[in-house]
């Protein structure tokens, strides 16, 4: 008679405690996704993925670049090297009449760890033909830094 009396209570104290767990995970909002903040004007370093000529680009062409290094904030990685970048051609200039051949192009994005696109700031990057005879070109790996242009909030 003991015995089932004290398993009777046993079982009733484990079905409360089950109920009231389950009650209170239930009643729990559920938690907001975890941000790392990326400060303004956070440094990183893009290269070309190709080389680019004068004679074959108009104004407003897009170009492709790749992170050279992790970029760290609060020692976690935020953009992982080898990420996707991306650029304008803003301006270029063909060689005629003894003028020399110039390309002017900018960073504009680059694509965070969860996916996400980060507006760049760049100073525009001006390559100039050797001669006045020759077609300006911007060889794979030509090195651009960027800055993040706003604080950004990614998925951690």
């Amino acid at each position: 008679m003991i015995n089932n009396t004290f398993f009777r209570l046993a079982f009733c104290a484990l079905l409360s405690s089950t109920l009231f767990t389950q009650a209170n995970a239930a009643a729990m909002p559920p938690q907001p996704p975890a941000y790392i903040v990326i400060p303004v004007g956070t440094a990183l370093s893009i290269s070309l993925n190709a080389e680019v000529y004068a004679e074959e680009l108009s104004v407003g062409n897009a170009i492709e670049f790749k992170v050279r290094g992790d970029v760290r904030v609060n020692d976690k990685v935020v953009v992982a090297h080898g990420s996707r970048a991306t650029g304008m051609i803003t301006k270029i200039r063909k060689a005629c009449d003894g003028q020399c051949s110039e390309i002017t192009f900018t960073a504009e994005e680059v694509q965070a760890i969860d996916g996400s696109m980060i507006e760049l700031n760049s100073t525009p990057h001006i390559v100039k033909a050797p001669c006045c005879n020759g077609s300006a070109s911007a060889t794979i790996n030509t090195l651009v830094r960027a800055n993040t242009l706003d604080e950004e909030h990614i998925k951690d």
